[in-house]
């Protein structure tokens, strides 16, 4: 190897040491990429995804950093725990911190039929950690049977097959695709108010149809907008479909190691 060479590969070995001991800063007002790692029910979900329906849910969630303050919320209930709660517990917890997530306790969510058995509220997870800012978030949507209508779908250059509840993720701005069998009727997109905020009145980009020559709409195009986003379609028999689209800005750097699971 050449002494240039090998000078380069010493400076780049420095900046990726530094860069891992060094605590990161978040920007105020910026939206980050969702990527923590929850286990519903034994399906393991990354970030952004839909769980199955079920009437209750068993919950593991696995995070990147010591966590200081977890936040479990749908839209009927916020549970708050601390560091020392989780830690207290033998089995660590529900947070795993750099163990295999199925060496961990399940936490319980039991969707009142009323408030959260609707189809309409989705799983906020928020970990938060004080001192390096490891933080890092989740949004599960959950699939119901009153949401029947399929969809194929595109999201981040992945297709996507949907049963009645979609969810996708991408950078602000990346035009994404949803395809129904059948014609469909769309409504005006809506913000998500996400639980504990005041009402969201952020701007949600609307579905555009793409056509034949026939004007028959093949599929809708949309740019994924930034924060939380929901679309509705229902066809002519009323079989319904929901789409959360979630829009970030920035993207933290990840120390996951070998035992963090890949998402289904």
């Amino acid at each position: 190897m050449r002494p240039y060479s090998s000078f380069i590969l010493l400076v780049l070995l420095f900046l990726v040491s530094a860069c891992a001991s060094t605590p990161q800063t978040l920007k105020p007002g910026t939206e980050y990429q969702r990527d923590a790692v929850v286990e519903v029910n034994g399906r393991i979900l990354r970030g952004v995804d839909v769980a199955p329906y079920a009437e209750k849910y068993a919950l593991r969630i696995q995070t990147p950093g010591k966590i200081d303050l977890l936040q479990i919320a749908t839209c009927a209930r916020v549970d708050n725990f601390t560091g020392y709660e989780l830690e207290k517990e033998k089995s660590g917890g529900f947070l795993g911190l750099n163990k295999k997530i199925e060496e961990t306790s399940p936490y319980q969510l039991i969707p009142d039929p009323e408030l959260e058995g609707g189809g309409l509220c989705p799983l906020i997870v928020e970990a938060i950690e004080r001192e390096k800012g490891r933080n890092s978030w989740a949004f599960i949507a959950f699939e119901h049977p009153r949401f029947q209508l399929k969809a194929h779908g595109v999201c981040n250059g992945v297709p996507m097959l949907w049963n009645g509840v979609g969810a996708c993720q991408s950078k602000r701005g990346v035009t994404q695709k949803i395809q129904f069998a059948d014609p469909v009727q769309s409504a005006p997109a809506e913000p998500v108010t996400l639980p504990g905020y005041t009402k969201a009145e952020h701007k949600c980009d609307p579905m555009l149809p793409v056509r034949d020559a026939a004007n028959k709409v093949l599929y809708y195009e949309y740019d994924i907008s930034l924060k939380e986003c929901v679309y509705s379609f229902r066809n002519a028999v009323d079989e319904r479909f929901q789409l959360y689209t979630i829009g970030y800005e920035g993207v933290l750097v990840r120390p996951w190691d070998e035992d963090v699971p890949e998402g289904d």
